[in-house]
């Protein structure tokens, strides 16, 4: 009952099922202790979104000082409103995760490291082990529409940067503006 309830509001419980080995010869749903590996995934749907805004808080705010955190924030706040130049220079000008940027690299090393670190200090919830992951496959847009921007340059209501897609387009360093 369980499973069905959870298949009518959006989950696919029963096709995942199908697909784990011991699911099929337990007779059990994962629900139900019918896998062997019990873990939790949760998904860090944001987190080129989360490097890249970093890295613009890191460098506007702190080496530039273009801004301040304040300025930041409320301009941030307001969709970039009035601020467009500053939009396309984060985009076009600023590092970003999946360009193969040593500096874009290292941020996102630091968040995944330190992620982790969360996870490791508690590894398991109901009996099930932790194991973070950085993949999105339809989850973003859904963020996205309800989120307002980001510090990334991305504008309120748009898709969220995949996790697992490294570089978006129109954020190269290497294209034009």
């Amino acid at each position: 009952m369980r499973m069905l309830e959870a298949s009518r509001n959006g989950n696919e419980p029963m096709r995942v099922c199908c697909l784990v080995e011991d699911c099929i010869s337990r007779g059990r749903s994962i629900f139900e202790g019918g896998e062997r590996y019990s873990f939790l995934q949760p998904i860090l749907v944001g987190f080129s979104t989360a490097v890249d805004s970093l890295i613009a808080l890191k460098t506007l705010v702190f080496e530039e000082k273009r801004l301040t955190l304040s300025e930041f924030i409320q301009t941030v706040d307001q969709d970039f409103a009035g601020n467009e130049a500053l939009r396309q220079y984060i985009i076009h000008k600023l590092p970003h995760y999946g360009n193969d940027n040593q500096e874009a690299d290292a941020m996102a090393a630091w968040l995944a490291e330190n992620v982790l670190h969360i996870f490791q200090d508690s590894p398991m919830l109901a009996g099930r082990i932790m194991m973070p992951g950085t993949f999105s496959y339809v989850t973003h847009a859904g963020l996205g529409a309800q989120d307002g921007a980001s510090f990334d340059g991305r504008r309120a209501h748009f898709l969220i940067r995949m996790a697992a897609v490294l570089c978006k387009a129109g954020t190269s360093t290497d294209l034009p503006p």
